[in-house]
């Protein structure tokens, strides 16, 4: 990374970040600010960013900036790339990530610092709140929710949720928190976001091939989202949640 920063780095918080791979010779990168105020509005920091890696020679490209502590990032069965910023205190992001954009952080943000005051560079405070002169957020969640990765749903398990994204959470129910969020599009517009209360900070997520949702809660524990049984008993025939519903 430039800089390369030392173990001995005092800022061990906003170091969240996510790897996807681009085709068969790249990878993308996205990362945290380490909490620097600096490091995401910097052309040459790749603190704060959306980075693609040739994974033969290492060269290092920024995509995209203003980010605080990014926890996830998924494509769409359109080819269109998200990413979940973990926010300050109501600004938890979902976003539509876009070459060439900049997400604004720290210079703006729906939401204040976790500690309870604007953390704005001096002479910005009166942005915050808004997104003015930079890439919005598709979706914010007012009160933050912890959020933590993404995944889409590939509509074999969960038939009725089509291609949704699906948004994991971390903070506690007080905040709406303890939850999977499933996402619902139309192209690149959101329509709407349903909570599913699941009662335990969700850590990471992904989907098993037989379409199961896996999501990783504290202390390593694991547990499996499925299609309740009762769907497959007492659908009408040929409803969508009748087929493959196994023994």
């Amino acid at each position: 990374s430039d800089p390369c920063l030392s173990p001995r780095h005092r800022q061990i918080v906003h170091s969240g970040g996510r790897m996807l791979t681009d085709g068969p010779h790249h990878l993308l990168i996205i990362t945290g600010d380490h909490d620097t105020q600096s490091f995401s509005q910097d052309p040459e920091s790749h603190f704060g960013k959306l980075v693609r890696v040739q994974t033969a020679t290492g060269h290092a490209q920024i995509l995209a900036s203003g980010f605080r502590n990014p926890q996830g990032m998924a494509r769409d069965q359109y080819g269109n790339l998200w990413g979940t910023d973990h926010g300050p205190r109501g600004g938890d992001e979902l976003n539509l990530l876009v070459p060439g954009n900049n997400y604004g952080w720290p210079i703006v943000s729906y939401g204040i610092d976790d500690r309870g005051y604007t953390n704005l560079p001096e002479g910005q405070e009166n942005r915050v709140g808004g997104h003015d002169g930079f890439t919005a957020p598709a979706f914010s969640w007012i009160q933050s929710i912890g959020i933590s990765n993404i995944i889409m749903n590939d509509d074999q398990e969960f038939q009725l949720w089509g291609y949704d994204l699906m948004v994991a959470s971390l903070t506690g129910s007080r905040n709406a928190g303890h939850s999977s969020f499933r996402v619902r599009r139309a192209g690149t517009e959101i329509r709407y976001a349903e909570r599913n209360e699941l009662g335990f900070r969700i850590r990471d997520s992904t989907q098993m091939p037989d379409g199961r949702i896996a999501l990783l809660g504290d202390g390593g524990m694991v547990y499996f989202m499925s299609r309740d049984q009762s769907y497959c008993d007492h659908a009408p025939d040929g409803h969508v949640y009748k087929t493959d519903c196994g023994p």
